[in-house]
């Protein structure tokens, strides 16, 4: 964890902290081994808006931390590699809506449940129910927490 405490350490207030990797209900890993662990490096994400694509770190991990907001995935969640993109937009969705539209995280997490609605009412019109299942299973398993979650907006992450 060391690097990461490191770099952490050199952001100033409000940024968006990103996590594309695995994960587990008290941390986010790397090659088997934690680079964010509650309880442990968690203290330098006060001031973040986090983003875990990584299952299970909405279960225990988004909730007990102390960040601006925190998007991040309660169960474990799989995709089709035959639809790799569309898991990918989905999974994306919030970082775009937040970051093209002058909207708070809640909003921005709202509309990206739309989006998954959308690409599962597509899906049912091809009658592809496996893909449908894995993309519902992952909507419902998106969460957003966080105390600033009904009010951050980009602009309270722009650096001054």
């Amino acid at each position: 964890m060391a690097y990461i405490d490191i770099e952490l350490s050199k952001i100033g207030s409000n940024y968006f902290f990103v996590a594309y990797s695995h994960g587990t209900p008290n941390s986010l890993r790397c090659g088997g081994e934690a680079y964010i662990q509650l309880n442990q490096n968690t203290e330098k994400l006060k001031t973040s808006f986090f983003y875990a694509n990584a299952c299970l770190t909405g279960s225990k991990l988004g909730k007990e931390i102390e960040c601006l907001a925190f998007v991040g995935f309660s169960e474990e969640v799989k995709f089709s590699k035959l639809h790799y993109d569309l898991f990918v937009k989905c999974d994306n969705a919030i970082i775009k809506l937040f970051f093209s539209q002058d909207i708070t995280v809640i909003e921005a997490y709202e509309q990206a449940l739309q989006y998954y609605n959308q690409q599962i009412d597509k899906l049912e019109t091809f009658k592809d129910t496996f893909t449908k299942g894995l993309l519902v299973t992952a909507r419902e398993a998106l969460v957003c927490y966080g105390k600033d979650k009904h009010s951050l907006t980009r602009q309270d992450l722009m650096r001054k």
